[in-house]
């Protein structure tokens, strides 16, 4: 989207942006196609073409619609439904990302309906919502609240405080933040929340978080992260546990593929990392 939106000739780049509609609807795996198709909405919107983007929306909607698992289903639909709503179609927008909340919650895992909740949220914001936003990030957080595992619920918390301070409730991420029962998943919630405080320009406050982690070596790691995230400019944070950033391989050809079901619960991991960042050591709780 960035290659087509800086090209110096607005012509060739809305071009290049029609013609990817097709080459992206052709892709195997359903929830990158209909994820995929969204990029160059956005695109032709910001190149002055928003009847192209909102046909290209028309065009990945069902195929978003029929990713079977809910997470995947609603992430395809939060992206389309931003797009729309770059396009112009606040209405049509809010459809989509009604349809997404549907969808999220409609997923195996507390973990997976909370990150897509979390995505809903920061959508809705997006489009001047912020009723819906709160109230689907209580939605998220009574989710949170109800997981009886620690791990499932101390990882789930990561995304969804990162998202609180984005849609402007940092104080609501922070008491979030602080409910994580596992010791090592909630230092890699704080460490999200550092992350997205300093990300929004509350550096102060994310060095009182840090401050306020209690373990000396917790805090190192803690202020090299944030030191890093400060001098490169980049406060994307990872996912709060190594490994599932990795692309997954594409799926045999054939009709609409099944998303892969998710282990019913995971092995105990290390500490969560940052982007960029090797794991930290295991604790010596977890052996």
């Amino acid at each position: 989207m960035r290659a087509l939106t800086e090209c110096t000739r607005a012509d060739r780049a809305r071009q290049l942006a029609e013609q990817a509609g097709p080459d992206l609807a052709a892709m195997r795996n359903p929830y990158r196609r209909a994820f995929a198709l969204a990029i160059p909405a956005v695109a032709l919107v910001a190149l002055g073409d928003p009847v192209g983007a909102r046909r290209l929306v028309e065009r990945a909607e069902p195929i978003a619609r029929a990713v079977d698992y809910g997470s995947n289903r609603a992430n395809a639909l939060t992206g389309l439904g931003a797009a729309l709503h770059a396009a112009g179609d606040a209405a049509g927008a809010r459809r989509l990302l009604g349809l997404a909340e549907q969808a999220a919650l409609a997923a195996t895992h507390s973990e997976d309906r909370v990150g897509a909740l979390g995505e809903v949220v920061e959508a809705l914001a997006g489009l001047g919502d912020a009723d819906g936003a709160m109230r689907v990030a209580a939605t998220a957080e009574r989710i949170v609240a109800a997981e009886p595992d620690d791990i499932y619920q101390s990882r789930a918390i990561c995304g969804l405080s990162a998202t609180l301070v984005a849609v402007g409730e940092p104080a609501r991420a922070e008491k979030l933040a602080a409910t994580a029962r596992h010791s090592s998943y909630r230092y890699g919630a704080l460490e999200h929340l550092v992350l997205a405080l300093a990300g929004q320009g509350r550096v102060e406050d994310a060095r009182r978080v840090i401050r306020n982690i209690g373990d000396p070596e917790l805090i190192g790691d803690a202020t090299r992260a944030l030191d890093e995230a400060l001098t490169t400019n980049t406060f994307h944070v990872g996912p709060p546990f190594p490994g599932l950033d990795l692309p997954e391989p594409e799926p045999a050809p054939g009709p609409v593929p099944a998303e892969p079901a998710l282990p019913a619960r995971p092995a105990v991991e290390p500490r969560p990392a940052v982007a960029r960042r090797r794991p930290p050591r295991l604790p010596a709780e977890l052996g």
